[in-house]
Order: C-alpha cells, then sequence, then structure tokens
C-alpha cells in the first residue's frame, strides 16, 4: 500500500495520550498523598481529621489498582487514522493499516467524554479518542458531533 495515502481525519494527540496515562497520574497522586500522609499525618486530612494508618493503607491499595489498570490497558490506546478504504492504527506494539472489512465492531464507550471509541479487529482492539466536538445527552449518552465521529458512524452502519 502506497505510505503518501491520504488520510480523512486522524484521533487526537492530546486526549489520546491524557486517557493513556490518566490511570498512572491517579496513581501517582495517590500514592504521594499516602506516603505524605504516613510522614506527615496532620497535612493529609480526610473528613476533617488526619489520615490514619488504615486511610494510608486504603490509598496504597487504591493506588496498586490503578497502576494494574493503567499497565493492563496502556497498550490498548492508539493514534488512529481513517479514510474510506483504510484505517491506519499506531500504537506501541504495531504500525499497521487495515482495511475496513477486517472491522468487526466500532463502538463509542458511554459515561465517557470526551468521545472515546473501542474497535475490535480480527482478535484484537483498539482505544481511541476524536475530537472534542460532543453532545452530553444525559445517563452516560454521549453523541459525538465531529467530523471523524460522524464519518465513523456512517462507516459503522455500512
Amino acid at each position: 500500500m502506497n505510505n503518501k495515502e491520504h488520510f480523512l481525519y486522524e484521533s487526537n494527540h492530546v486526549y489520546s495520550h491524557l486517557f493513556k496515562y490518566l490511570f498512572l497520574y491517579i496513581s501517582l497522586i495517590l500514592s504521594s498523598t499516602a506516603i505524605l500522609g504516613y510522614f506527615w499525618p496532620n497535612i493529609v486530612t480526610i473528613n476533617n481529621s488526619d489520615i490514619s494508618v488504615s486511610g494510608v493503607g486504603i490509598l496504597l491499595i487504591l493506588s496498586l489498582l490503578s497502576l494494574m489498570v493503567f499497565f493492563s490497558i496502556k497498550n490498548k490506546f492508539a493514534h488512529i487514522k481513517v479514510n474510506n478504504r483504510t484505517i491506519s492504527v499506531s500504537n506501541p506494539k504495531s504500525n499497521r493499516q487495515y482495511n475496513w472489512e477486517e472491522v468487526k465492531s466500532i463502538n463509542l464507550i458511554p459515561f465517557i467524554f470526551p468521545p472515546l471509541y473501542k474497535i475490535r479487529i480480527n482478535d484484537d482492539y483498539f482505544i481511541f479518542t476524536t475530537d472534542n466536538k460532543y453532545i452530553f445527552i444525559s445517563l452516560g449518552v454521549i453523541k459525538d458531533v465531529s467530523e471523524m465521529g460522524q464519518f465513523i458512524s456512517k462507516k459503522a452502519k455500512n
């Protein structure tokens, strides 16, 4: 396939990195708060009282859970480029182009905005974002009104 092929739309780099590293950031914040609360308990307050040792333990457990989530999903985030014939997927594990016929499903993940999509290609899946143009209707219903989102909706119907 031609490497200079023109792509119509591509996912947003800023939101891709934000979502990819979100659980790592949460883990760092929780663990630093726990360590700070262990050595200086009067600095960290929860419900207007100093943090206890059990509170520090809970923060460390939540930090470890967040870190485990980060390591389990970090390679699933991809930078996506699409046109009418192909979809290009770039992530740390691979950099490949697929035909739209190879796409088994493409779904908007509810409750998360800006819009986050899950695409299943062959036996693997990837998570990607579009632009920050959406309508939050209610109860987790998100309508992606970006140009890439509209293009994906049309391709998903076909």
